[in-house]
């Protein structure tokens, strides 16, 4: 039940069972059982278990109950604050999921879900939930070019920008609010 760690303090304190991890201070502090650690201090103070940290700083600063999440991307899942709310997140690129995601969320592109993404929610594209506010189950799709698109409430979608239609023949009916970016039907 050994793990592999190479490099500079690499899982110095405490090396979970079959984890591994591969960089300068990577691991550190914990790595927990079956995780994986790749990249300068990626999961530097408790990589959680069945967890995967690559990239600079990636999962870096975690807490307890912290376990079955992937990041990837420099300071992608940098800081998870401690609670039971701490597994089953996804961030992908830099500084995605960054600080205090919530359980069952999903943030892609560059500082989505930047702080505070709510539980059970995705959010995708650049800026997408940057400062989530923690709504939970929310969709913010955001392809917006360097501005952020946050949720206002929970259980709502956004999506920004969608073209303006002026022909309805054939369409069904949607409620767009230009300013929140906010989708509903009646």
């Amino acid at each position: 039940e050994q793990g592999v760690a190479i490099g500079f303090n690499t899982m110095r304190t405490d090396a979970g069972a079959r984890s591994i991890g591969l960089g300068y201070y990577t691991g550190y502090n914990k790595a927990g059982h079956d995780a994986i650690c790749i990249g300068s201090h990626a999961g530097n103070d408790n990589c959680g278990e069945r967890s995967i940290c690559i990239g600079r700083g990636a999962g870096n600063k975690s807490t307890n109950n912290y376990v079955n999440n992937i990041f990837i991307g420099t300071d992608a899942g940098k800081t998870l604050i401690s609670g039971f709310d701490r597994y089953n997140i996804i961030g992908i690129g830099t500084n995605a999921g960054n600080q205090d995601p919530k359980r069952n969320s999903i943030n892609i592109g560059y500082s989505a879900g930047y702080v505070d993404s709510g539980k059970n929610s995705i959010n995708i594209g650049q800026y997408s939930s940057y400062a989530g506010g923690n709504h939970s189950s929310c969709i913010v799709l955001n392809a917006q070019i360097d501005t952020a698109l946050n949720p206002q409430g929970p259980n709502r979608l956004y999506i920004k920008p969608i073209r303006n239609e002026t022909t309805t023949a054939g369409l069904t009916q949607l409620y767009y609010n230009s300013t929140t970016g906010e989708i509903t039907h009646a």
